[in-house]
């Protein structure tokens, strides 16, 4: 379990997971580009050095393909716990509170991420283990997001 580091979700920490899972290059102004990158980045590391995960762990996910690993599951669950996706027992939590913030900023990519998060965020996706239930959101939403041919954002 990744309980250990969980930490209370702010917003901004919600509003930077999910637009990991959910964001499209297009509608997007370079700031809000830059600052969920340094968010992600920081959440990444964080949970790197608290799970012991390696880069080659971690690779597939950097390519938007899914975790070939237990390990890059859990990492995906440390990052939603992180960020309030999911709750300090693993289960997944609602994104009513992102969608809103979402809609006052762009009303077509709040369109574009109602979809995903009606059907991706949703309690069929939980399971008895968070890394399990992570990866199972994680798929979900590469799959959804290829469906509507939507970019992801390059960490680079």
């Amino acid at each position: 379990s990744i309980d250990s580091v969980q930490n209370p979700p702010s917003e901004m920490k919600l509003l930077v997971l999910l637009s990991l899972f959910l964001v499209t290059v297009y509608g997007i102004s370079p700031e809000l580009e830059t600052l969920m990158k340094t968010e992600l980045k920081r959440m990444g590391t964080e949970c790197m050095a608290e799970l012991s995960v390696s880069e080659d762990d971690i690779e597939p996910l950097l390519k938007h393909s899914p975790p070939k690993t237990y390990e890059a599951k859990c990492f995906l669950a440390c990052i939603n716990k992180k960020s309030g996706v999911q709750d300090s027992s693993g289960k997944v939590k609602s994104a009513d509170d992102f969608l809103e913030k979402i809609k006052l900023m762009d009303e077509d990519y709040y369109t574009k991420a109602k979809h995903i998060v009606d059907v991706c965020i949703v309690d069929d996706h939980n399971q008895d283990d968070e890394c399990e239930t992570a990866n199972s959101l994680y798929t979900c939403v590469l799959e959804e997001k290829s469906k509507l041919g939507l970019p992801m954002i390059s960490l680079d």
